[in-house]
């Protein structure tokens, strides 16, 4: 019973970031729902990390807290396939077998490998700690991982559930690599049979094959990897805008988005920062 709780609560929380990545392109600006749906994964992503710092300055996210976000989540994408005319919401509820093959493929990662060697040490202390706790100040002192904030931590701490409690803290990793396999499967399918394949076709085929047969094991994805992953998208986008003639605005706004998530992961990979000037250029 519980092995089907944890796989139903796994596809309904990858529903309730889907429907985020929704309503934040509602927001935001509604191009975005022109993306393919692993755009809007990675942007929902954004969106929880943005929603869970700013109310755990409130309050703890226990489990009402999380069952409202995602419910609401979940509803608002429900109510726009159900209800909304656009090309866009048509086209995505075409994707719904794509995106459940690959997320069901992906899930078994959950059942064959262990967690990540820091995920004792502080990734589940700090977590467990939004949980139970609003904003602390000076837990630095009393173990130095509480020092290393990450959106990662603030999102997982929005997946603490009646009946899951805290089994599905390790899938967020693995729901940001499904993400990034979804926006590299779409343009690799997209521009496999066109006869003018440029070098950034076989740079995103390249870091397709890259990223599963390298990064495969899903226990050594920390804060560390799951960077590094995003990256091949940052650096996807980087080379699509410079090799662009003509100036795209929503491939800048994508790249400001995911320089967004990887620099919330780890303060090192501010050094990306270096990809704007060089845009700008």
């Amino acid at each position: 019973m519980n092995f089907f709780i944890l796989i139903i609560g796994y596809f309904l929380i990858v529903a309730s970031i889907v429907g985020y990545g929704l309503l934040f392109s509602f927001l935001i600006n509604k191009k975005y729902l022109t993306l393919n749906i692993g755009y809007l994964g990675i942007f929902g992503y954004f969106f929880l990390s943005f929603i869970s710092y700013f109310t755990n300055l409130f309050t703890p996210h226990s489990e009402i807290h999380n069952l409202a976000i995602h419910i609401f989540g979940i509803l608002f994408l429900v109510f726009q396939c159900m209800h909304s005319k656009s090309k866009e919401i048509l086209n995505l509820k075409k994707e719904y077998k794509f995106i459940i093959i690959i997320f069901s493929i992906s899930i078994l990662s959950l059942f064959l490998s262990k967690n990540h060697d820091d995920f004792p040490y502080y990734h589940l202390p700090y977590t467990l700690n939004l949980v139970q706790h609003k904003l602390q100040f000076g837990l630095g002192n009393l173990n130095h991982g509480f020092n290393t904030t990450s959106s990662l931590f603030y999102f997982n701490s929005l997946l603490y559930f009646p009946f899951l409690k805290l089994y599905l803290y390790n899938s967020t990793t693995l729901i940001l690599l499904s993400f990034t396999n979804l926006i590299l499967l779409k343009e690799i399918i997209k521009e496999i049979n066109t006869k003018n394949k440029n070098f950034i076709f076989y740079f995103r085929l390249f870091s397709f094959i890259f990223i599963n047969i390298v990064f495969y094991r899903i226990a050594e994805h920390g804060i560390d990897r799951t960077g590094q992953i995003l990256a091949f998208i940052l650096f996807s986008l980087t080379f699509e805008i410079i090799n662009c003639k003509k100036f795209s605005s929503l491939a800048l706004e994508k790249i400001l988005i995911i320089l967004a998530i990887i620099i919330s992961l780890k303060s090192y990979f501010i050094s990306y920062l270096i990809f704007l000037p060089i845009i700008f250029f």
